[in-house]
């Protein structure tokens, strides 16, 4: 899942490793489709439109033990690649293949730089506005397609919110917005899966039932939404989510507390 430094194109990166080099690449950055750099500096790198940059300052307020600030980002960059491939290992989400860097900034700041693969294709929150407001026509194979994507994303995000919740681990924070994901294709490939291209590893320890709660909020109102929009049922993840509940991974104060929350929730239990 991970660029590795030799396999870079030299003209284009510095292979140096971190965390004492400056900028770990050689060209500057540009915006990504149109946007300003951003707090986040996400952008392109200028000539190299494959890959896309993101640096990250680490919340220095996160339980993680170390003697440094330097030691502590670096613990910081390791944890987040765990936390990466733990997505593709044991939840099954597709992530564009990413690597990340501790560097130092053009302030002299250590961050975590984050290298992604650009995948071409179109974010799930605008996609989801275009078959609404700009009422947007799929053709059947496309129908058919896009809503079995959806129906093992929000499987795989059920699943990985329940682990999350059973192991108190840390878990990446905005996983559940839809801007976190495209549908498209990798370059030189023809096949449109749903990636996770937001690969800027915002980490949190995950907060016990308050956290699953707004998390299973947040998908049982997507699933609802895009069924309307797809005029199919998702069928695996209600399956997951109504087995769930059946043997009881969800405690029963998280379902009264969806049940007040959300009108949609009765209709997620068979």
């Amino acid at each position: 899942m991970f660029f590795r430094y030799d396999q870079w194109d030299k003209k284009r990166f510095n292979p140096v490793p971190p965390p004492n080099n400056e900028r770990p690449f050689n060209s500057e950055l540009e915006p990504v489709e149109g946007n300003e750099l951003s707090i986040n500096e996400i952008g392109l790198i200028r000539g190299n439109p494959d890959l896309v940059v993101r640096a990250v300052e680490p919340d220095k307020r996160l339980p993680i033990k170390a003697n440094s600030d330097t030691e502590y980002i670096i613990q910081y960059a390791q944890l987040g690649k765990r936390l990466l491939r733990e997505l593709e290992t044991d939840y099954n989400f597709r992530v564009a293949p990413t690597e990340l860097v501790v560097a130092k900034s053009d302030d002299g700041k250590k961050s975590v730089y984050c290298f992604t693969e650009k995948i071409n294709g179109q974010n799930l929150s605008d996609l989801s506005d275009d078959l609404g407001y700009n009422r947007l026509e799929l053709s059947e194979t496309e129908g058919v397609t896009l809503a079995a994507e959806l129906d093992n994303l929000y499987l795989n995000l059920i699943n990985y919110s329940i682990g999350k919740h059973e192991t108190s681990d840390f878990y990446l924070a905005d996983i559940n917005d839809p801007t976190q994901f495209v549908y498209g294709q990798q370059a030189g490939k023809n096949e449109k899966h749903i990636y996770l291209v937001d690969t800027d590893i915002l980490l949190e320890p995950y907060n016990g039932d308050q956290d699953l709660k707004y998390d299973l909020l947040h998908i049982i109102n997507d699933i609802t939404r895009w069924e309307a929009k797809l005029r199919t049922k998702l069928d695996k993840s209600r399956r997951m989510l109504a087995d769930s509940i059946k043997n009881k991974k969800i405690p029963q104060g998280v379902i009264d507390d969806l049940r007040n929350l959300t009108t949609n929730f009765n209709d997620f239990i068979f």
